[in-house]
């Protein structure tokens, strides 16, 4: 979380050299090299592609029940070529086994799946829904991250800020909502707006990432 990602993949190696069967272990494995792939060039991140994948088919291989591993698989199928392993079909394969174990982060997949897909009516059912069900829970803030990206990915910026002070309404103590809300503002072109938010989130966790960079860009 510091963005010490080799540090973290070495230890999280030693700990699956240590004992092989631990899903858990697999599962921070390919975290870590995940997000040591996002902060890599495109050839490093080819490189680093098959390893991530392969961690997280561990992960739900050793742990059928592992929520949070498959739904990091289907992250995987949705955002990678075809040529690395990207494959819509599978993705959608894990959604499906995921929300017959978890109702909520099956149903959020889901509509992830949809909006990847640009089948918008079906990904805003599945939003609608689950903020009628989930709305005001705290244990199920990040549906409204979810929900804000995609409203600003179709430029509802306005809803999509809205969402974003619902998850921070929810938990306000949470860094990243106000880094979410900086990032409605910043595309709505509120500029004063998204530099505040940005500084609430830094002032919450000074090591967010991203933060400090949008807003040293808007600052400058």
């Amino acid at each position: 979380m510091t963005g010490n990602f080799d540090k973290a993949i070495e230890h999280c190696e030693k700990a699956t050299e240590l004992n092989d069967d631990v899903a858990e272990y697999h599962y921070w494995l390919g975290q870590a090299l995940g997000m040591k792939a996002m902060d890599s060039n495109v050839f490093k991140q080819a490189w680093l592609a098959p390893q991530i994948r392969d961690e997280f088919e561990k992960t739900v291989a050793l742990d059928s029940t592992h929520i949070q591993g498959r739904i990091q698989l289907m992250n995987y199928y949705i955002q990678a070529p075809s040529f690395m392993g990207g494959d819509i079909d599978k993705a959608m394969e894990q959604a499906k086994i995921v929300k017959k174990q978890d109702k909520f982060n099956g149903a959020l997949s889901l509509a992830r799946i949809y909006a990847t897909q640009d089948k918008i009516d079906l990904a805003l059912a599945e939003y609608r829904q689950l903020e009628e069900q989930y709305g005001d829970s705290t244990k199920y803030f990040y549906l409204y991250n979810s929900y804000g990206y995609f409203l600003l990915k179709q430029k509802q910026y306005d809803k999509a800020i809205e969402k974003f002070k619902k998850q921070i309404k929810l938990v306000p103590h949470r860094a990243n909502p106000y880094d979410s809300l900086g990032d409605g503002y910043r595309a709505a072109g509120n500029r004063q707006e998204a530099i505040k938010a940005y500084q609430k989130a830094l002032e919450i966790n000074p090591a967010i990432r991203g933060a400090e960079k949008k807003l040293k860009d808007l600052s400058g």
